[in-house]
């Protein structure tokens, strides 16, 4: 009977211990930048700006800077998307996960470019040219659009869901 309590705690334990870890501030991750395997779905995104994959550095931000909803794009529970530029919506998008790369295909969406303000012609350019998305697990949480054959990438922040 005592072993089968020590089974049962040691079981327990385990179970414990693989609870996944959820970073509260920019010091929890120590510079942590893995590919994060999650669920889109129920999130929505802000644009940072433009990034060069081999310095890592953010090269440009889109104007119009202040604009709360420009540049954005939410992704629902039934692997569709929605998204907007500075004035236009990007709709009936749909999004796929590949669990062996850890990235996200979109496809099937509408954008246009017509009277886009700021940067918006510029990142309609970018976003029809896109070949993927990652997700990395940094705080905040960022999504990556690759575009340029990798070369380049627009950053997101998690700002819902």
């Amino acid at each position: 009977m005592k072993n089968i309590c020590y089974i049962l705690l040691a079981i327990c334990l385990i179970g414990v211990g693989c609870e996944r870890y959820e970073p509260t501030t920019d010091n929890d991750i120590n510079g942590n930048d893995t590919i994060l395997c999650t669920s889109l779905g129920d999130t929505e995104w802000k644009l940072v700006g433009i990034v060069d994959v081999e310095t890592d550095t953010l090269i440009k931000e889109l104007e119009p800077k202040e604009c709360e909803e420009c540049y954005t794009i939410a992704f629902d529970t039934d692997s569709t998307f929605s998204g907007r530029t500075t004035i236009n919506l990007i709709m009936c998008g749909k999004y796929e996960f590949d669990y062996d790369t850890c990235m996200y295909r979109i496809s099937g969406y509408i954008i246009t470019e017509a009277g886009e303000s700021g940067d918006g012609y510029l990142y309609c350019q970018i976003f029809v040219k896109n070949q993927y998305f990652t997700v990395k697990d940094t705080y905040p949480r960022t999504l990556h659009l690759h575009y340029n054959d990798g070369k380049n990438y627009l950053r997101y922040k998690k700002i819902g869901g």
